[in-house]
């Protein structure tokens, strides 16, 4: 089980975050990985939440569109641009490592989050009939995705990732404040992955007797 989650986050929140940080933090593993997904609990407490087994941009960018890579950066840019020390920044883990608990990984930076939908809607068909074929939550999983990359986008923000942070099946790991969406709503790309999972029609007796002469 891999409960991810994306979180929408402007600069003036990673500031905020960063700020109220201790003058002294734990460097150790375990130390920064609670850093970074302390971060993702404060942006939860601040917008929406974004949230499914196996959400990330980590796992998306190793399993299903690889393009989605270019698109990604480092924590330690975001966190060293809104003013944490930079021994410390560079020190965090580039991405989520997905068995080893709870923890904040990469970021879609929001001046790419149109890029990003855009790559999104484009390999639509390809990414749901990889992921049917993992034997993934097609249709959930890119519903989700491609909600939480439209309102980034649409709000000029970015999108952090995190897991063991907002688990969509323990509302008790929910944020008091804020929204935690679990299930896609666009029709439009619930219908295009349907049509997507659709298997292709078997040809009829005729269509194999045209084949038989044609050839």
């Amino acid at each position: 089980m891999e409960p991810c989650s994306l979180h929408p986050y402007s600069e003036e929140l990673a500031k905020a975050y960063v700020d109220q940080l201790p003058d002294e933090l734990d460097l150790s593993d375990r130390g920064l990985r609670d850093l970074s997904s302390g971060f993702a609990r404060f942006l939860a407490e601040h917008g929406p939440t974004f949230a499914a087994d196996g959400l990330s941009l980590t796992a998306w960018e190793a399993r299903i569109d690889r393009g989605l890579a270019m698109l990604l950066r480092p924590p330690s840019r975001l966190f060293g641009d809104v003013g944490l020390p930079a021994e410390v920044a560079r020190k965090l883990p580039i991405r989520l490592d997905l068995h080893e608990g709870q923890m904040g990984g990469g970021y879609l930076p929001a001046r790419l989050a149109g890029d990003a939908a855009a790559l999104l809607d484009r390999n639509l068909e390809r990414s749901v009939r990889r992921m049917a074929e993992a034997e993934m939550d097609a249709a959930r999983l890119q519903g989700l995705m491609t909600e939480a990359v439209q309102y980034a986008d649409a709000h000029n923000l970015g999108l952090f990732e995190a897991i063991g942070v907002v688990v969509d099946t323990e509302p008790a790991s929910w944020p008091r404040s804020g929204r935690v969406v679990v299930m896609p709503s666009d029709r439009d790309v619930q219908q295009r992955v349907a049509l997507a999972l659709k298997p292709e029609p078997k040809p009829g007796r005729l269509s194999k007797l045209l084949g038989r002469f044609s050839g």
